[in-house]
This record gives C-alpha cells, sequence and structure tokens, in this order.
C-alpha cells in the first residue's frame, strides 16, 4: 500500500492531510481517536497522594504529582488523577510499597500450574498467617523445573485493611481500581511494578468497549473500497446465479407438486383396486339373498335377516330348521352355518323357531 501511494505522489499528501488534521483537533480528541491507552499509578502515604501518569505507548513520558490528602475533594482528585486524559482509555492502579506487603517464594507440584491462583486461595492459611478472606494475593510462575516436575512460584499478598480505605475513598469520588501492585523500589519512581494484580476479578470494573478510532475507520474505508472494486463483479455474477437457483427452484417446486399429484392419484387407485377386489372376492347383498331364497323351503318364514361384514344372522320358522344347516353349507355362497340358539317349537303354528349364523365365502385373490 505504501509503495502504490508513493508511485501515485499521495503519500506526501496524506502525511500532509493528517498532520493539519492533528493541529485542528485538541489532543484529547485526537488521542482518543489514536486509541492511546494510558496508566495512572497511585500511592498513598500517611498524608500525600504520589500520582504518575504516562500512555502504554510513551512509558518513559511520565507526568508526576503530589497532593496532601488532606486537601481532596471531588474536582482536585479528577485533575490529580486523570488531568486531560480519558477515563475510558485509563487504567487506575494502586501501588503499595513492598515493605507493606508479603512476598514469598513457594516451590510447588507443576500439576498446580494450570489451576494456580485457586490452589493458593484455598492455601493461602499454609503458607501466611493469614486467611484467604483477609487478603488481596496473586501469584506468578518465576521458573519451571521440569526434570523435578517442579514450579518456583512468587506469592504476593497484603491485607485488605490496607487498601479497603484507599479504594472506598476513591469510589466515593467516582472511581474504581483496575488493578493494585507492589512498587519493587524505594523510593518509588512512578514505573518500578512487580506487574501483578492482587485485585480478584469480580472487583474489576467494567470497561465500555471503545471505538477502535480513526486509524481503525480509514482502514475500513480502504477495505470497503477495495472490497466494492472486487465485490461489484462478484456481487453481478451472484445475482445471476441467484437468478438461476430462483427459476431452477420454481421448476423443482413444480416437479415436486406434479410427482406429488402423481403419488396421490397412484394411491387413490390402489384404493379404488382394493375396494374392487374385495367386492369380487365375496358375493354381492342381492346374490346372497337370492341364494337364500332358493335353500330355505316354500312353507318357512324369515323375520329377521342382518349381514354384519361377512356374516349373516337370521330369525324365522321352518317345518324343518334342523335341515337348515346342511342346505346352507351346499351352497357355494355360504360356509361355517350353525344354530345361535336351541331349535324351539311354535305352539300355534307347529312350525319350528330358529336362530342361525353363516359365513360368506370369501375368494382368494389371485396373484398376478
Amino acid at each position: 500500500m505504501k509503495v502504490q501511494l508513493q508511485q501515485f505522489g499521495l503519500l506526501a499528501f496524506w502525511q500532509w492531510w493528517i498532520a493539519e488534521l492533528q493541529e485542528l483537533i485538541p489532543d484529547k480528541v485526537w488521542r482518543w481517536f489514536q486509541l492511546q491507552r494510558s496508566v495512572v499509578l497511585v500511592q498513598v502515604t500517611h498524608d500525600e497522594l504520589l500520582v504518575s501518569r504516562y500512555f502504554e505507548d510513551r512509558p518513559d513520558d511520565i507526568k508526576y504529582q503530589k497532593i496532601a490528602i488532606e486537601q481532596l475533594n471531588q474536582r482536585m482528585v479528577s485533575e490529580v488523577l486523570l488531568g486531560d486524559l480519558d477515563s475510558s482509555l485509563t487504567r487506575l492502579i494502586l501501588c503499595l510499597p513492598q515493605k507493606k506487603v508479603l512476598v514469598k517464594k513457594l516451590r510447588l507440584p507443576q500439576v498446580l500450574a494450570q489451576n494456580l491462583r485457586q490452589s493458593l486461595q484455598f492455601e493461602i492459611d499454609r503458607y501466611t498467617p493469614f486467611q484467604a478472606h483477609q487478603v488481596y494475593f496473586d501469584c506468578q510462575v518465576v521458573q519451571h523445573l521440569a526434570d523435578k516436575q517442579q514450579i518456583d512460584v512468587l506469592l504476593i499478598l497484603a491485607p485488605k485493611t490496607l487498601v479497603t480505605g484507599c479504594m472506598e475513598r476513591l469510589d466515593q469520588y467516582g472511581f474504581r481500581l483496575d488493578g493494585i501492585d507492589v512498587a519493587k523500589v524505594e523510593p518509588w519512581d512512578g514505573r518500578q511494578q512487580h506487574q501483578v494484580n492482587l485485585l480478584p476479578k469480580e472487583d474489576l470494573p467494567e470497561r465500555k468497549k471503545t471505538w477502535d478510532g480513526l486509524n481503525l475507520v480509514l482502514s475500513l474505508i480502504i477495505v470497503v473500497l477495495l472490497g466494492i472494486a472486487i465485490g461489484v463483479p462478484i456481487w453481478n455474477q451472484d445475482q445471476t446465479q441467484q437468478q438461476l437457483e430462483a427459476e431452477l427452484l420454481i421448476a423443482t417446486k413444480a416437479a415436486k407438486q406434479a410427482n406429488h399429484l402423481r403419488n396421490q392419484m397412484d394411491e387413490i387407485m390402489q384404493k379404488m383396486q382394493f375396494v374392487l377386489q374385495k367386492k369380487q372376492q365375496q358375493p354381492t347383498t342381492i346374490e346372497a339373498l337370492n341364494e337364500l331364497t332358493l335353500l330355505l323351503p316354500d312353507n318357512s318364514w324369515v323375520h329377521f335377516l342382518e349381514q354384519d361384514g361377512t356374516e349373516i344372522r337370521m330369525q324365522g320358522k321352518s317345518p324343518e330348521a334342523s335341515a337348515l344347516l346342511a342346505k346352507m353349507e351346499q351352497s357355494r355362497y355360504f360356509h361355517q352355518a350353525k344354530f345361535r340358539s336351541p331349535i324351539t317349537r311354535d305352539s300355534k303354528t307347529g312350525l319350528e323357531r330358529f336362530h342361525l349364523s353363516m359365513e360368506l365365502v370369501v375368494k382368494q385373490a389371485q396373484t398376478e
């Protein structure tokens, strides 16, 4: 990209334009666009508040300030701690004097390295005269002893009573600590730290994500322009492909509908064929009535006749009711004839009362 800008003579213009723009924009706003993150280190003595501020990309450019604690108020705390810095891009860290904390070197099994902080939290009272709830602590692995499967750990802790008052005081002024560190040397010069954080994660303030600045926006603009130059032909091709896919989808949907209708027609035809076969396999009601008329003697009477599927039940009177079973069994339409109740004789007519049932003969379906 830089070579291309030089070829077109745009690099000098770009640098001039950025320099002129920087002159017009306030420093605080410009730092925000550049995402210049800053660090504020605070150390509290018995009567003074010692503050040092610097940007992370310029750690040697430190600004120092001291103020008497008895003079502190809301406005002064904001001016001393932040000045013209953006609070959303600033980490506020409390530095404790080394003589106020306990630093202890431990040798532990290497298996504890993955969950070192959690393991030490349960065993603080073994290595120190404090309980876990009484201190803020952190740990660092300073050496791995591979041959012994052990690690050397630096345990750093401070009593909560040492920092609680300072934290509550800052909280009253609307500030929350991002960390608690320990100064390495005395007197403290504002930078010499162990780079630890005694403050547990649950006590860390929530930071709002800041927009990634002007550099990111410019990069995005370049990416967007390149994307447009490359993407327009691809987009046109994609539109054509989508149109073809839409037409293919319509044709596929029509084919599926036609196939579904054909399957429905085949299913209906199968059902119709099934009903027709069932009708062909057994005699019709007219045929059954005609056969009964031929089989029953002329002097027989039928009072009740019912068909339930392939079963026919019949009640009536006949001179020789017992002979009806043989006649029904000889028929090519009936079988399994039986009396459903005993035969009785009617005293008035002298005829025998009968109640019999039979099954219609069902022909077996012919297999093709």
